[in-house]
């Protein structure tokens, strides 16, 4: 009977995937093995853990496209661990939760399936139960037939590209080739030709064409040429839908085996479906695959001949310079720009005729920071209109290409006009922006402009400066810019003033230059630092109780102490493993690994006692590991909180929150914008226009820089828009996955004109990057969601592109929602540390981070780790100095077993990744820091990722901070929505006694303290489309709904069953049914009641399409052109394509998929938003109609 099941099993799932076949197997003549600790106590007793084991072998399964085991036999319900391996050896293996063992129970029965994806890397089970029915031809309901309205009825439809030769065409582009016939498909509506037998992976442009003509033919654009890109298997369907005259394309699997000798199959590529090849015959006019122009010139042409006029692919200008000419000959170098006479000094006649080499975009050279110089360059030429400098005219001098054809705008912070200068006075007190853009397309960002009335006025000192022409001037000779910052202090201070203020109760002090040689030997000299002062310096004097520069603890034991002793049981500050390997251990025996981490019961989830002994783990500077932006975390860390005083926001006190390592004996001043005081709070009102900049300094000489800081009344406001958008609380938003800031910047004016109530970014923190490859991709999209610190320095952006992103949507009435990640930082084991594997010791190295180098935080976690740190010596732990986090505010390594377990499911740790304790205040109060920095830079609102891994009672307590922050009220239109995904767990979710039902609400209204205060806290529970009946408890109102979201797009991640109520685009969903699944979102979503009033906030994913892999993003930070380790694994490089295109189109392309673009879906929302349709003409997109 169990034989029978695992049959049924095996083939239920070959015939529901056979249709699409397989792509090349990656391990393909690889001993595959399933090693772990089950073999042993299975029906085949083989060795527990041996990689070289062949009773766990593995075989590939055609059907399923992975490698399965069947293991029968064993105890039942009894817990294993199991790995996969290859070739006999652990290198390579691959595991659970970065590389650890998986776990799997042996059920009822005593067998398990065990499986193998060789294309993702993951390892799953599945229980075979001899008591279970399988119906292996299980069926869905077919939708009722669909009458399409086929407008090209009767004619011939043609798919001709530039792809036709490699097909056997006699030429590309043919109108007229019978292999290039569409199928019209009545059920989905549109006409298709899957071709096979490209090359793999390869790009490829054709057009529709119609009657075995050009004439009327079909393309993308304004009539150009479409893209497509095959599969790794050379296989590709074309659509052309015939109502909207789209063309789109899908890679597929080529089916070698299906008894079908199909397009671009033949007999040397499939012969099982197209038979033998015959011999090849030297005049049949068929140049075979086993003949050339030299063995038969009859069949294959004649070869090329150098000096025939034709410089044919073999053939450069250094093998056959008269048919390619490129260059020079010989060693001759042009002498155009030489002077003609003595007397000349202007360039020669003529020389301005050879402007404009800057390549163009997509050809060879290209970057896009050459902007459109290839045909437009110019800069910001400031004109001050008085002597002082309070006024001044910018204008924006620019030459082009064109110039007689075109018409230029040139835009001033976002707002157009057509002359090219504008005045300023000192009422701006900003950064200038400046645009031009010719009415060809081209555009032209300039550098920031900046005014000399922002300017920070020079500090007053005493001395003879004669109003600066008279002094020394210190020249800085291969300093960088950040370095002299940093040594500005130094230059001009000496001695300070102390100041007290009565009425605030501040003290505050100004650093002053000392003079050395003013005859007085003043506070802050020595004999040593100033000899003519000060006088000569006594001889040292051991036994004086004064450890002097002269002395040591060789030469003075009794002054400086005794020297460290190797062997003495203490690691001294000047030993080391290396040194002294007696009393610095340095790393674990064997395979060993720390496990320090994990809980010590099945009740306890706060970190282990001892924990925090273990912070400080950041390099010293001037030690292996360390880089400048480090900064002093060894021994300092901090952030900054603002908490604005009343709901107006008007005027706020920003507390620079701080964490010395010996802070019992040291002393800490605070700097705000340069001015210090000895208490760590100042006051700022709206009348602070600026970008405040705040640096914590010990009297040990640590020094913490915090990154700017932003108040909300300098954000600009919202533009004013007509329709339902009820201040914030109704409206589409468009989710725009992988787009960095720069391109979501440029397209917030076409958001606003389409009426989004605003744009989602995905997390914006510091993340964490890699070197090398994870999945066979070079930064898989996961990692965005890994933070390494609160630092606003994220893959898609930096702080500064951040502010002038959100600055710029609001300006066009969009506002800006951010993904927050609350929940943990990275994941185990990816950090700066080196890591092994305690089974097989394989070994990897650390990662890296998103932010620009100069502001790199270090991070740490304790898993997989061996070697003590250095700096506390001691095991490793959990530690993110970047953002203030330390050990102890983790909960213990526990794995998340259990999605029904609410203590587990709330205190476990996700996936791996480093599980905060958000019961407690530390982390709450960072938290809410950390959300009102973004809500200052402008921000509306958030989406709180993994949020069912935060008991509720924790989540309202950090909405309650970020109330209490905010002035003591959420603002109007702020709302955030909690990522609540739920599975077979949604009864206890919804319904449990203190989860996300009845009682949420409850315990938010006591924290929040009104019902319009908790409308602002949403769910998004993905039971919409399928199942939105299913979460009874919670208010429509404070319910979000999409069709498709950014955890479905990639394999292996979080999916939800959406059945026939929606898809997923780029998994093969036509775009017609996604369309229409959009454009319900809005007319009549399913299962609703009030469509004005229920879910009144519904979401838009804008995508890519996986072209070049499923993990990677095409920021061009995906690129295996990164890769510095272990490159041989980087198999889905994914190369940069830009996001934004002003003349883009919905769901065309390869690259994103702007579904937001689409005109239908934008008026479904604009009814929905009591707005009029608007016309594709009036977006600037009026070809996509």
């Amino acid at each position: 009977m169990q034989f029978l099941y695992t049959v049924l099993v095996v083939a239920f799932i070959y015939f529901s995937k056979i249709a699409y076949g397989c792509d090349k197997d990656p391990h393909q003549g690889v001993l595959v093995i399933a090693a772990g600790s089950f073999l042993s106590a299975s029906s085949e007793q083989g060795v527990n853990w041996s990689p070289s084991e062949i009773k766990g072998q593995m075989t590939f399964n055609q059907g399923t496209c992975q490698y399965e085991k069947v293991i029968e036999g064993l105890p039942t319900n009894t817990n294993y661990d199991w790995k996969v391996a290859f070739n006999g050896n652990w290198g390579g293996d691959k595991g659970c939760n970065n590389g650890g063992n998986c776990q799997f129970n042996s059920g009822s029965s005593g067998a398990v399936l065990l499986i193998y994806n060789p294309y993702t890397g993951q390892l799953t089970t599945s229980p075979l139960s001899s008591g279970q029915t399988i119906n292996p031809s299980v069926t869905t309901t077919a939708p009722p037939p669909t009458t399409c309205s086929n407008p090209y009825k009767g004619r011939i439809v043609r798919a001709s590209g530039d792809y036709q030769t490699e097909l056997g065409s006699t030429a590309p582009w043919l109108a007229t080739e019978a292999n290039s016939l569409m199928t019209f498909d009545e059920t989905a509506c549109v006409y298709f030709l899957i071709l096979s037998g490209l090359k793999p992976d390869k790009f490829y442009e054709w057009k529709v064409t119609f009657d075995n003509v050009w004439s009327g033919s079909i393309g993308c654009g304004n009539g150009g040429n479409c893209k497509f890109s095959t599969s790794g298997a050379g296989t590709v369907k074309l659509e052309f839908e015939p109502n909207t005259k789209q063309l789109t394309f899908r890679p597929l699997p080529t089916i070698c085996g299906n008894g079908q000798c199909e397009l671009g199959e033949t007999c040397r590529t499939c012969s099982v479906d197209c038979g033998e090849c015959p011999p090849a015959v030297c005049g049949d006019d068929t140049c075979d695959d086993g003949e050339s122009c030299s063995s038969c010139p009859n069949d294959c042409g004649k070869c090329p001949v150098c000096g025939d006029g034709i410089c044919a692919s073999n053939e450069n200008h250094q093998t056959c310079s008269q048919d390619c000419p490129n260059e020079l000959p010989g060693c001759e170098i042009f002498r155009e720009e030489s002077c003609q006479s003595g007397s000349q000094f202007q360039a020669n006649a003529g020389s301005d005729a050879k402007r404009w080499q800057t390549p163009v975009p997509g050809t060879n050279g290209y970057q896009s920071s050459y902007q459109d110089y290839h045909t437009l360059v110019g800069y910001a030429d400031i004109i001050y209109t008085n002597s002082d400098r309070q006024s001044a005219d910018v204008c924006l001098e620019t030459k082009h290409r064109y110039a007689s054809s075109i018409t230029l705008h040139y835009f001033f912070d976002g707002t157009a006009q057509t002359t090219k200068c504008k005045r300023f006075t000192s009422s701006y007190t900003g950064i200038l922006e400046a645009i031009v853009k010719g009415s060809d397309g081209s555009t032209l960002q300039l550098p920031d402009i900046d005014f000399a009335w922002n300017a920070k006025p020079i500090a007053s000192r005493s001395g003879d400066y004669r109003n600066g022409q008279k002094g020394a001037v210190g020249e800085m000779f291969g300093w960088q810019n950040k370095d002299i910052k940093e040594e500005c202090e130094f230059l001009g201070k000496a001695v300070v003033t102390l100041g007290f203020a009565p009425n605030t109760k501040q003290l505050t002090f100004r650093p002053l230059p000392t003079i050395c040689g003013n005859g007085q030997c003043e506070l802050g000299e020595t004999c040593r630092t100033c000899l003519v002062d000060c006088g000569e310096c006594p001889p040292a004097v051991c036994g004086d109780g004064t450890c002097d520069d002269s002395e040591s603890c060789n030469s003075c034991p009794n002054d400086c102490g005794k020297c460290p002793v190797c062997g003495d049981g203490i690691c001294a500050s000047n030993e080391n493993h290396q040194t002294c390997s007696q009393d610095c251990p340095n790393e674990l025996p064997g395979c060993e690994i720390f496990r320090e981490e994990s809980c010590q019961s099945g009740s306890q989830f706060q970190a282990n006692a001892g924990s925090d002994a273990k912070r400080w783990q950041t390099p010293v500077p001037g030690t292996t590991g360390y880089q400048s932006s480090y900064q002093d975390y060894h021994t300092l860390v901090g952030y900054a909180d603002i908490i604005y005083t009343n709901s107006d926001r008007q005027s706020a006190d920003v507390c620079l929150e701080t964490k010395h390592r010996y802070a019992s004996s040291i002393t800490l001043h605070y700097f705000f914008d340069g001015t210090a005081q000895t208490t760590k709070c100042k006051r700022f009102t709206s009348s602070y226009t600026g970008i405040l900049e705040a640096i914590v300094k010990g009297s040990d000489g640590s020094t913490l820089q915090l990154p700017d800081i932003d108040f909300a009344w300098n954000a600009k406001p919202i533009a004013s828009r007509s329709g339902d958008y009820r201040n914030g609380q109704k409206g589409a938003v468009a989710e725009m996955f992988g787009w960095q800031h720069k391109d979501i910047k440029e397209e917030c004016e076409f958001l606003g004109k389409a009426g989004y109530l605003g744009v989602k970014l995905f997390p914006v923190h510091e993340q964490l990057m890699s070197t090398q490859p994870f999945e066979n991709a070079m930064n898989p999209w996961y990692f965005m969601y890994q933070p390494i610190s609160y630092n606003l320095d994220g893959r898609m952006g930096t702080r500064e592109e951040l502010r002038d992103l959100i600055q710029t949507c609001r300006g066009h009435g969009v506002r800006v929602y951010i993904d927050a990640v609350l929940n943990h930082f990275t994941g185990a084991g990816n950090d700066m540390n080196q890591h092994r594997n305690p089974n097989g010791c394989v070994k990897w190295g650390n990662k890296t981070s998103s932010a620009p180098v100069e502001r790199q935080s270090p991070y740490y976690t304790g898993a997989y780790t061996y070697q003590y740190n250095p700096n506390t010596g001691k095991a490793p732990a959990n530690e993110f100095p970047g953002a203030a986090i330390g050990p102890e505010d983790f909960h213990c390594d526990r794995v998340l077993g259990s999605w029904s377990d609410l203590f587990i499911l709330n205190n476990g740790w996700l996936v791996g990744l480093t599980d905060l304790d958000t019961s407690r205040e530390t982390v709450r109060e960072r938290q809410a820091a950390y959300l009102v920095d973004m809500l200052s830079l402008g921000a509306s609102g958030f989406r709180i990722d993994a949020a069912k891994h935060m008991s509720p009672e924790d989540i309202s307590a950090i909405m309650k901070k970020v109330q209490t922050k905010m002035g003591g009220k959420l603002p109007d239109d702020f709302f955030v929505w909690l990522e609540v995904l739920t599975g077979g767990e949604a009864g206890v979710i919804w319904q449990g006694p203190s989860w996300y039902g009845t009682m949420f609400e409850n315990i938010l209204k006591k924290d929040l303290g009104s019902d319009s205060e908790v409308n602002k806290i949403k769910m998004w529970d993905g039971l919409y489309p399928k199942e939105p009946q299913n979460n009874p408890t919670v208010s429509r109102h404070r319910v979000v709904i999409q069709n498709d979201d950014h955890d479905q797009q990639n394999p292996g991640s979080s999916s939800r069953d959406m059945a026939n109520f929606g898809c997923v685009l780029v998994k093969n969903c036509p775009v017609g049914e996604h369309r229409n699944f959009e454009i319900r979102l809005f007319t009549n979503p399913n299962g609703v009641s009030n469509n004005n009033d229920d879910w009144p906030i519904r979401f838009i994913l804008s995508s890519y399409y996986h072209t070049h892999g499923d993990l990677g993003i095409p920021d061009g930070k995906s690129s295996c052109d990164l890769c510095t380790t272990t490159c041989e694994t980087c198999r889905s490089s994914v190369p940069y394509i830009k996001a934004y295109d002003r003349m883009a189109c919905a769901y065309t392309g390869s690259g994103y998929t702007r579904t937001h673009r689409d005109i239908a879906v934008i008026n479904a929302m604009r009814a929905w938003m009591k707005l009029a349709p608007v016309s594709g003409s009036s977006l600037g997109i009026a070809h996509c109609a």
